[in-house]
């Protein structure tokens, strides 16, 4: 299984969603509760994402810090920011262009765990 780390994937959502600045509008606990709610998702969309490459079954841990490595290949990065950055903008919630945001993210999520 190729290592990922929580910062891996939170490094690269605030990147997509501009979320650089000093206060950042999700904390970085936030962004951890996400993460850890994004992976057993696809744990529970695609039961095969928790079978290493030796087929090993591998066993569901949450993150406990930004240098923690998740629990899932980093093949699913890809589905992991999408999800995470869907989970953002349905918390921030107020406003039309935030659902938006979120139903895009969701749509994106939905198309790359398929592959």
């Amino acid at each position: 299984m190729a290592a990922m780390t929580e910062k891996t994937v939170t490094d690269q959502v605030r990147y997509e969603i501009s979320d650089s600045e000093q206060t950042y509008d999700w904390s970085p606990e936030a962004l951890r509760r996400f993460v850890n709610q994004e992976v057993r998702a696809i744990a529970d969309d695609r039961p095969d994402a928790l079978i290493d490459t030796d087929g090993t079954l591998i066993t569901i841990s949450d993150s406990t810090g930004q240098n923690s490595v998740l629990s899932i290949d980093s093949k699913w990065l890809p589905v992991l920011v999408e999800g995470v950055k869907r989970r953002c903008y349905q918390v921030k919630g107020d406003g039309k262009e935030n659902n938006m945001r979120a139903n895009i993210h969701q749509a994106n999520r939905d198309r790359e765990i398929m592959r």
